[in-house]
């Protein structure tokens, strides 16, 4: 009686596992191939436009769920230290293939942009817990995932001068759409200007400088950032006017008040500032 009991747990187990495997949905498809096999195919880092790439935006939204779940990868230990060991041995690149597929998959949030902002509350999840490929697919979410990735570090100084160096490094030059895929950030940048901390408010001033996005915008706040207590902010809005060139022509009135501030180093960053801007005039 029990091994007719433990025989029939056994077959009720197969036939649940075999229900799952033959219900189960489909792992989505794009010309011929799944996600998986066009997100393997992704380059890891610089955005280029390549037939995978346009396949993970065909896909479109269907693709979100997989994304999180390998872009949540996170290795334990032990094969952390297992795949060092064998770099080491070998003496050649050695990476743990689900590792890689959770870079790829941070590359498929960018190509999905806008699109994949049904993903934002797992990755803000994700974020808390340290996840910084969680922040970077924030970021390529556009402007609903720099929002969400401001609210999820608000109570988080460091973070959020993490966060800002990464809007930084996405709107230079090593991305396909250069500076255009940080115009999403320049609002909440704005707003860090008059955060407590002065570090955040420092280090926004700095990334609005070397951006160079949206200076209409930008211009009248920095200027404005000439006037705060704080002398390492007035000092980088300063500067970060220079970055702005002629585009900060706006500015030369608070630049030329700036003259007289108490702090030297502010004096010198606004004399250099105006130096740039007549100069960039001519």
């Amino acid at each position: 009686m029990r091994k007719r009991r433990i025989y029939l747990g056994l077959l009720l187990l197969a036939v649940a596992i075999a229900a799952m495997v033959v219900f189960r949905e489909p792992e989505p498809k794009c010309w011929g191939k799944r996600l998986s096999q066009w997100v393997d195919e992704l380059p890891p880092y610089g955005h280029a436009t390549t037939q995978a790439g346009n396949a993970v935006r065909e896909i479109g939204t269907n693709s979100v769920p997989y994304l999180l779940k390998w872009i949540a990868y996170d290795p334990p230990l032990l094969k952390r230290i297992y795949y060092h060991v064998r770099r080491k041995l070998l003496k050649r690149p050695e990476e743990d293939p689900n590792e890689v597929r959770a870079e790829k998959a941070l590359e498929a949030f960018y190509f999905l942009g806008p699109e994949g902002r049904a993903a934002i509350p797992r990755l803000c999840e994700l974020v808390k817990d340290g996840g910084g490929r969680a922040e970077c697919a924030l970021a390529y979410l556009g402007k609903d995932g720099y929002e969400a990735l401001w609210a999820t570090l608000a109570n988080s100084p460091r973070g959020l001068v993490g966060a800002f160096d990464l809007v930084g490094h996405i709107g230079g030059t090593e991305t396909g759409r250069m500076n255009e895929d940080a115009l999403p950030a320049i609002p909440g940048l704005i707003r860090f200007l008059k955060h407590g901390d002065e570090k955040v408010a420092e280090r926004a001033a700095k990334v609005l400088g070397e951006l160079e996005l949206a200076s209409d915008v930008v211009v009248p706040a920095l200027a404005e950032c000439l006037q705060d207590s704080r002398w390492k902010v007035r000092w980088q809005a300063a500067n970060s006017l220079g970055f702005l060139r002629a585009d900060a022509k706006a500015a030369v009135p608070a630049l030329i008040r700036a003259l007289d501030d108490a702090n030297f180093s502010v004096r010198w960053n606004a004399t250099n500032a105006l130096a740039v801007i007549e100069a960039s005039r001519e």
